[in-house]
């Protein structure tokens, strides 16, 4: 039983990490966030989503509760899509040990521009769903921006797929699901579904022939 939030939240998205922790996304009216429990229920916690940056001269922390989506990466990184874009969280073994004086926070990756200045990555887009190819990159799908494919540690957009540049149906991104065996993404928008012939695929367990 979790009295913490049940009849309390709507249970969304729910994914279980490298730790064999159990994430939800949890929504209440308009109000989403995290939830986040050891598979023994013993441990328990209502996440505050936040990301942190400084430049060693200034602190940067943002509230990113309104949370639409997570996914883990090849690396066991927990990838959040926001309202104000993407929260990283780079070790989520460390999850249990938030506190009100010692925050578990994520980071928002920032877009390399080489002008000196932090872009957080996609934060004008509500992120909807996020796949991750063989590459370790992040597809990532909004609710109106169409759909963007980031460099493995978010810093380089490599492509932006809209209706206006591609044979995409719809920039409302509905899910994503890659199929890493044949390299294709499968993409489910607003107006059904599309599929896209990707230039990765998942590394193999062994290699024969060599």
């Amino acid at each position: 039983t979790l009295p913490e939030i049940s009849n309390k939240y709507c249970a969304g998205q729910v994914l279980v990490d490298i730790y064999d922790n159990i994430w939800v996304v949890i929504r209440r009216n308009d109000t989403y966030g995290l939830y986040v429990m050891s598979n023994d229920g013993k441990q328990k916690l209502h996440l505050n989503v936040r990301s942190f940056f400084t430049n060693g001269e200034e602190d940067q922390i943002t509230n990113m509760n309104d949370v639409f989506c997570i996914t883990e990466d090849n690396e066991g990184e927990i990838w959040v899509g926001t309202s104000n874009g993407v929260c990283v969280f780079e070790d989520p073994s460390m999850v249990f040990t938030d506190s009100e004086s010692d925050p578990y926070y994520g980071d928002q990756p920032g877009v390399n521009l080489n002008d000196g200045i932090y872009h957080p990555l996609l934060s004008t887009s509500t992120v909807t769903t996020i796949a991750i190819d063989g590459g370790n990159r992040k597809w990532c799908g909004t609710l109106s921006d169409g759909l963007y494919l980031m460099s493995a540690d978010g810093e380089e957009e490599i492509e932006h797929f809209t209706t206006e540049n591609s044979n995409l149906i719809s920039n409302v991104i509905t899910s994503l699901a890659y199929d890493g065996k044949n390299g294709i993404l499968w993409v489910g928008t607003q107006q059904w579904l599309v599929s896209y012939q990707t230039d990765s695929k998942d590394a193999f367990d062994q290699f024969i022939d060599v």
